[in-house]
């Protein structure tokens, strides 16, 4: 959960749910601030793992913005190719996030339902 962009979502009137990873006390404080929001489903994964079970039981998403710890935020991408058309990662400037395991769209295309929107 990102302070501004949770925010943003949140506050925009679009259903969100939220997994939040990187600690309890991050956690509680987002939903603090959050929490009085109908449109908003806080979700706490203690580990990575965690998080990945939560997101094949989620369903199809219209979005998935991904702003989780650096160290496996290729795998949080990976793992949502499966529940939506659309993912939007947040700094990408960051050399660090290795990149380079994130899985090519063009190995996937066997798996991935068709898409129902034009871009």
């Amino acid at each position: 959960m990102g302070e501004f962009s949770t925010r943003l979502f949140v506050e925009s009137g679009a259903k969100v749910t939220s997994i939040e990873m990187n600690g309890r006390e991050w956690y509680d404080k987002m939903t603090a601030l959050l929490g009085g929001h109908k449109n908003w489903t806080p979700v706490y994964a203690a580990d990575l793992q965690n998080a990945l079970v939560i997101i094949k039981e989620f369903g199809y998403a219209d979005l998935v913005f991904i702003d989780g710890n650096g160290d496996n935020r290729f795998a949080q991408i990976n793992a949502c190719y499966e529940i939506t058309d659309l993912i939007v990662v947040h700094d990408t400037e960051e050399k660090g996030y290795q990149w380079e395991k994130v899985k090519s769209i063009h190995t996937l295309r066997g798996r991935r339902r068709p898409s129902r929107r034009l871009y």
